[in-house]
């Protein structure tokens, strides 16, 4: 049907057992790529600082995890902390970046809108 050819369907990484078993799921048929959560990856590994993609293990993590996905032709999406990390998300390869989630863009525009206004004020 059509909305099979619309639909992405995608396999969150997430944990120290989701990488290990990254072989059988991307194997999965009709597994269109994987989604890092890099946040709770991190947690699973054992890694202090949740989501610091510059840390070892994670890099480690998150590079195969894209190698192996793009050796089975399929795409890597991640989220990213903010705009800083992009450059560093497109090195690894990873083509579908989601930058902050509602909450915190709204957090964010919220907190700028107060800090133009409060800077107009004084």
């Amino acid at each position: 049907s059509k909305a099979n050819d619309t639909i992405v369907t995608l396999a969150m990484i997430e944990t120290a057992h989701g990488l290990a078993n990254l072989d059988e799921i991307l194997s999965v048929e009709g597994l269109d790529g994987v989604y890092i959560g890099s946040m709770d990856l991190s947690i699973s590994l054992g890694i202090e600082k949740h989501g610091e993609i510059s840390h070892p293990i994670l890099n480690e993590a998150i590079a195969k995890i894209c190698k192996k996905t793009k050796a089975k032709g399929k795409f890597v999406g991640m989220h990213t902390k903010g705009i800083d990390e992009i450059a560093k998300l497109r090195e690894f390869g990873i083509n579908l970046i989601t930058i902050y989630n509602d909450s915190r863009l709204l957090r964010r525009t919220i907190q700028s809108v107060y800090d133009n206004a409060k800077n107009l004020t004084n």
